[in-house]
């Protein structure tokens, strides 16, 4: 995709209260054979929302303005295998963050990546970064924990478990986010 860079400056350049930018990705296998596309159509509070409960940025599409990553502190070298998104999540308070519809880049989901091998400090490390933006954005104790819950249900509901499962799992955390953001209202706070 030598068209990637361009396409993001000349975005960034146009857009200049945008800090963090990605892009939609195709996700191959070790083969690269094209296993699933990950497309980005979504409105801006709905970015930012996601942001909370997942990295959804490849982190090879992610281009971002220097001066605000080094104002948060840049990466976290305590956060180990999920040093990204504790970035963005970072940088998603401070100012505005984008994805680009456009694939313009891959992930390989092979065996051998950091993000297989190390999938379960991963999700630890992601569940501090989880229920740390909902502890920011002054969210009770209470609603934190059982939104984990709900999002680790609905995601092993998605990978695993039968459609009676994923539906269940779906409407409670549906029922769950629809009230979250309706007491905080809508993101961006940095906006």
């Amino acid at each position: 995709y030598p068209e990637r860079l361009e396409k993001q400056i000349a975005f960034l350049e146009n857009n200049q209260d945008f800090i963090l930018l990605g892009t939609s990705f195709n996700i191959v296998n070790s083969s690269g054979k094209v296993i699933k596309e990950v497309l980005f159509n979504t409105l801006a509070e709905g970015l930012y929302y996601d942001l909370i409960f997942q990295n959804m940025f490849a982190h090879s599409s992610v281009v971002f303005r220097l001066r605000e990553v080094n104002s948060v502190g840049g990466y976290s070298e305590s956060l180990k295998y999920a040093q990204d998104y504790d970035l963005w999540s970072k940088l998603s308070r401070i100012g505005k963050i984008w994805v680009l519809p456009d694939i313009l880049t891959l992930w390989c989901d092979d065996p051998l990546n950091i993000s297989n091998k190390k999938r379960k400090e991963q999700d630890l490390v992601s569940k501090g970064i989880f229920t740390n933006s909902l502890r920011l954005l002054n969210v009770e104790e209470n609603v934190v924990r059982d939104s984990y819950l709900l999002h680790i249900l609905h995601i092993g509901c998605l990978l695993n478990a039968p459609l009676t499962c994923i539906s269940l799992a779906f409407i409670s955390s549906c029922e769950l986010i629809i009230s979250l953001r309706d007491c905080m209202g809508y993101l961006p706070i940095g906006s």
